[in-house]
């Protein structure tokens, strides 16, 4: 298994070295002396600054039913968790396009507290 790059390193200050897997791909080489890495994306090796490694997001865990705001494509949207056995995946349903999103290729996914009524 690959080191990976977290958000808990980055928030650390700690940079990426090599090997480490990243949201978008993998360190080849350390940062040279104009601070920049060399990385590969999509199986193209390219020339990318620090603030090009984005970190990976911990995994949250998804409660059937409970509703999330969560990120993609830039747009901000509320949707429903629910798990398909058949797939063993998690899905988030978008409430407002009623379009399915993998958990893997949302951001920013936070669970909305419900209220409760006395």
């Amino acid at each position: 298994m690959k080191p990976v790059f977290t958000q808990e390193m980055s928030d650390n200050g700690e940079l990426p070295s090599v090997g480490m897997e990243y949201l978008d791909g993998v360190v080849l080489v350390d940062m040279d002396a104009d601070g920049m890495y060399v990385v590969q994306e999509a199986g193209v090796s390219i020339i990318c600054a620090p603030s090009g490694i984005t970190p990976i997001p911990a995994p949250i865990k998804l409660v059937n039913g409970q509703l999330y705001n969560f990120t993609i494509d830039n747009k901000e949207l509320v949707g429903e968790a629910y798990y398909v056995s058949l797939g063993e995946v998690w899905m988030i349903n978008a409430l407002r396009t009623n379009r399915n999103y993998y958990p893997k290729d949302c951001t920013n996914i936070i669970k909305l507290v419900q209220e409760v009524k006395v």
